[in-house]
């Protein structure tokens, strides 16, 4: 670390300046006590003074090598829990975004929107389409408002009647009509939208069915500050004193943790001292840790960060960490343990041996001699010996236990970050299945669903959603009696004809509502052949009153490469101060403790996990974090349960408690 970082920190550590200060006492003594010493012995021990000077330098120079690493290893101790968290904040943002350009691609592929700006049907009024677009924020509720334009910007329709705009003269409509891509993300304010501060929006032209004009736009507005809200709600307490800042590619502020210190729209002035990034405002100074996407399915977002600012004056302050969970023998035995702070132990050991070999060579040359004048001197030094083991032991466990206290933290908040990730994907496919079973060509061709070009048709439906949605194995159709008419995975049409499970089949043709759904437990399934997974599905009703079952939907999720990337998302990718040798990884656990997802490759998927039932049984907000001996090791073991997003496993009537394990071996 370079000087003017440490200059900078030093003011800020209290516990390390303490240290610094005995260091400096201890080494005054330790020189004046060579100086007597040499003065007092005359010529009898001049080659022992002389060894103990050198001693002494090593002790000075030990000095401010102790108090750098004290210094270097508090600050990136904080650091990488503070670039973890601005890492999270991002990727969770980032992948909720792509979800949303999906979205649109489908959206503007309406058969009913299409028709109601070409006026193909008197049947479809625009009340009609504002209620079919009432019907799509229901399930995907992170939308404000949703759209209709035609090619001039007059508004058709929208979900929004309170809003009084009739047209726009906004160049995004233009530019929406000429895209070549699927969707434009526009972040800005506009003339349809009443309120002064910027808005997401996703738009993507309405092609004509069957050809290649472009008779209108779609757009989707996103609840983007009540999402920004919900991840700093979420993440911010995980290091207690933060912000969290939404930053533009110009460092400029769309989102902010404290908008009265930090208002919107202003810019983050961030300095750059030594390698490091600082802030600094109304007299405080803050540690600022930047992080970009890692980017979901190669779409990295709207080249936006987030920095998550630390306010120096608190940021070392050792009682935000629960040392008293740190069992002393941890200290002797842990893994978590930087190369530099080894090498520290061993010079102050080295040194200490020194000493003592000064205080024995010393008494035998007294006795020699009988020259007693030099036992008072060997005394000081034997005691002045005892304080620097003392002193170094001290700080050095001091060090240790803030790396590992700080380490059990990070764990719990690891185990968060991927159940978050977890559940608000899942949220995503209840919505899915529930509005693709909407879908108005899988409604009016069910009843002749086993005609060769109606299921081509059918097929050709499914294989353009899976395209825009990754996250699936495959998507079918099924008929009134159970049987698989139509699927997006051509490689299983082995599947045409072949029935869904009973209990699956049995469950979704008792639904009779458009905003109900049904999850298959996770098990092996020959739909995801024969490995387990969540088949999510959602019924086909007809549009009457009686709202008679025509069939119904399935998704099959990927859980295998799904579930295993958000383990290893939210596991540290990167960190100053876990140790390379220590073992890393995380489990996705149901409450009965059956594994559904693993980055171990010794404990596998749908195994039953051994261990001390009480982990299994946390509820709500509760979390674990703490040492314990698993399969004879020593981890830090950090445990949260899933509570949900937004309606899904909140309100929806939806309940499969999972819960999120990861371990540090220490």
């Amino acid at each position: 670390m370079q000087n003017q970082t440490l200059s900078l920190l030093n003011d800020y550590m209290p516990e390390v300046s303490q240290y610094k200060s005995r260091f400096e006492s201890l080494n005054t003594l330790l020189n004046k006590t060579t100086l007597t010493g040499k003065i007092s012995s005359l010529d009898i021990a001049e080659n022992l003074f002389a060894y103990m000077e050198e001693t002494q330098q090593k002790f000075s120079q030990l000095q401010e090598r102790l108090i750098d690493t004290l210094i270097e290893q508090n600050f990136l101790t904080i650091l990488s829990e503070a670039e973890l968290n601005a890492q999270s904040n991002i990727d969770v943002l980032n992948r909720n975004l792509f979800e949303r350009t999906a979205d649109i691609a489908f959206l503007a592929k309406s058969e009913m929107m299409n028709n109601f700006i070409t006026h193909q049907s008197d049947a479809l009024t625009k009340e009609a389409i504002e209620t079919r677009m009432h019907e799509y924020t229901r399930k995907y509720s992170v939308y404000e408002d949703m759209i209709l334009f035609d090619r001039e910007g007059r508004i058709l329709a929208r979900l929004n009647s309170s809003n009084p705009a009739t047209q726009t003269s906004e160049p995004m409509i233009a530019q929406a009509l000429s895209l070549q891509g699927e969707y434009l993300e526009v972040f800005g304010t506009a003339d349809f939208i009443n309120k002064p501060t910027p808005s997401l929006l996703y738009l993507a032209p309405v092609q004509r069915i069957g050809e290649n004009e472009r008779v209108g736009v779609v757009a989707l507005v996103f609840k983007f500050e009540d999402e920004m809200e919900r991840i700093f709600k979420r993440f911010s307490d995980s290091t207690p004193g933060s912000l969290i800042m939404l930053l533009d590619a110009k460092n400029r502020l769309i989102a902010s943790g404290n908008p009265k210190e930090f208002p919107l729209g202003s810019t983050l002035s961030i300095q750059k001292i030594g390698d490091h990034h600082f802030a600094q405002t109304n007299k405080r100074t803050y540690l600022v840790a930047k992080a970009q996407t890692q980017g979901y399915f190669g779409y990295t977002g709207p080249h936006w960060s987030t920095a998550l600012l630390l306010p120096l004056r608190s940021a070392f302050d050792s009682k935000r960490l629960e040392l008293g969970k740190i069992p002393p023998e941890l200290l002797e035995e842990s893994s978590l343990m930087t190369n530099e702070l080894r090498r520290v132990i061993a010079e102050a050991e080295n040194i200490n041996e020194d000493l003592g070999d000064v205080v024995i060579n010393g008494e035998i040359i007294a006795s020699k001699s009988h020259s007693y004048a030099l036992n008072p001197i060997l005394n000081n030094i034997r005691l002045l010996s005892e304080e620097i083991n003392h002193v170094c032991v001290d700080s050095i466990r001091g060090l240790q236990k803030s790396i590992l206290a700080s380490a059990l933290k990070g764990v719990s908040f690891y185990a968060r970050v991927a159940i978050d990730l977890m559940d608000r994907n899942l949220y995503e496919r209840a919505n899915d299945c529930r509005w693709w079973a909407l879908t108005h060509r899988f409604i009016t061709n069910m009843h002749k669903s086993q005609e060769n070009s109606v299921r081509e048709i059918l097929m050709g439906i499914l294989h353009k959603i899976n395209a825009l949605y990754p996250m699936y194995h495959n998507l079918f159709l099924f008929d009134a009696m159970g049987k698989i008419v139509a699927l997006s995975n051509k490689e299983e049409m082995k599947f045409i004809d072949e029935p869904i499970s009973s209990e699956d089949f049995s469950r979704v043709r008792s639904i009779r509502d458009t905003q109900k759904y049904y999850v298959s437990a996770f098990e092996p399934t020959p739909f995801y052949r024969h490995k387990p997974t969540y088949i999510f599905y959602a019924p086909i009703l007809s549009p009457d009153e009686n709202k008679s079952f025509l069939g119904g939907i399935g998704i099959v999720f990927d859980a295998e490469s799904q579930l295993s990337t958000m383990l290893h998302e939210a596991l540290p990718k990167r960190s100053e101060v876990l140790s390379s040798q220590g073992e890393l990884f995380g489990l996705l656990v149901e409450r009965n403790g059956k594994i559904i997802a693993s980055t171990n490759e010794k404990l596998k998927v749908g195994e039953i996990l051994e261990i001390d039932s009480r982990f299994l049984e946390i509820r709500g907000n509760e979390a674990i974090d703490e040492v314990i001996t698993f399969q004879e090791k020593r981890y830090m073991l950090g445990v949260q349960t899933s509570v949900g997003y937004r309606e899904f496993k909140v309100s929806d009537g939806y309940n499969c408690p999972v819960l999120c394990l990861m371990f540090i071996e220490v």
